[in-house]
């Protein structure tokens, strides 16, 4: 397939055509730990295939009951969006988006994160917003065992104020987790990375536009998982990527800017990313 080289870029936005399907062991009372099927990625050339993709999979529906449930379109390149750090919004995010406060609680040394806030949403459930020093703290509120952030943390530099962590509740039961983290490297080199759960599994396949990006590739790490890799250069001139991928309720997602190839390829084999193709049973 031919892959596009025009310059600009977009972000990785989705178009969800149909309700997930939880075909997968993530939601079930598993009493083991199982291996995961990623999500399916197929690179498609244009805004047009696009469409024609969309219209395919919905008659596969149709005919079959039994065929995957959701697909996730992302679209080609626009020049328009720049980088933008995480650590901006923080005061916002920490003050629960205009949710009803409930408690704050002081971490410890054995909970790893420092701070954490307690909050009802409108729908009732319940958010813990979870702040820490680096992004490693939050590994122990993650069940199971999550990525490998040791080589990241001592090879960039942690963003103040970006190190956070969330988790919903709903009638008692975890229904949503993820933490995040932004590093710099050197120069104007920067990404964000959010690490996630969810409580129902993520679409079965992913197909990725390819026009108007400089650089497309489905990346197999060091220690086997399929990361799709998009870059391409924004109108102010300076290079835009994002890597990505999904395995049941697990997702890995990386957006950065200024970064080398072969930089983006050393983070994504640091961070043992085979450890999220493993579904544990759910608290």
């Amino acid at each position: 397939m031919t892959l596009a080289q025009r310059r600009g870029f977009r972000p990785l936005r989705t178009v969800l055509i149909a309700a997930a399907a939880a075909v997968l062991l993530c939601g079930t009372a598993a009493a083991a730990t199982v291996m995961m099927r990623q999500s399916r990625i197929q690179l498609i050339d244009s805004e047009a295939e696009k469409w024609e993709v969309i219209e395919k999979e919905l008659e596969n529906q149709a005919n079959d009951p039994d065929a995957p449930g959701a697909v996730v379109v992302g679209n080609g390149f626009d020049s328009a969006y720049d980088y933008q750090s995480t650590a901006g919004n923080l005061e916002d995010w920490w003050n629960g988006y205009g949710e009803a406060f409930l408690e704050e609680v002081e971490g410890t040394k054995s909970d790893g994160w420092t701070k954490m806030r307690k909050f009802q949403n409108e729908d009732g459930s319940i958010g813990m917003r979870y702040m820490g020093e680096r992004t490693s703290d939050f590994v122990g509120l993650w069940k199971g065992t999550p990525v490998d952030l040791s080589w990241l943390e001592e090879h960039y530099t942690l963003v103040p104020g970006s190190q956070r962590a969330y988790m919903r509740f709903d009638t008692g039961k975890k229904e949503g987790f993820y933490f995040s983290g932004e590093f710099q490297g050197q120069g104007d080199a920067a990404f964000t990375m959010i690490v996630g759960q969810d409580n129902r599994p993520f679409a079965a396949a992913t197909y990725q536009v390819t026009e108007g990006y400089d650089h497309v590739e489905l990346y197999q790490t060091s220690d086997g998982a399929e990361v799709l890799i998009t870059i391409g250069t924004t109108d102010s001139g300076k290079s835009v990527f994002r890597a990505n991928f999904t395995a049941g309720c697990n997702s890995f997602y990386l957006w950065g800017t200024e970064m080398k190839l072969e930089d983006i390829r050393a983070v994504l084999d640091s961070a043992k990313l085979s450890n999220l193709l493993e579904a544990v049973p759910r608290e």
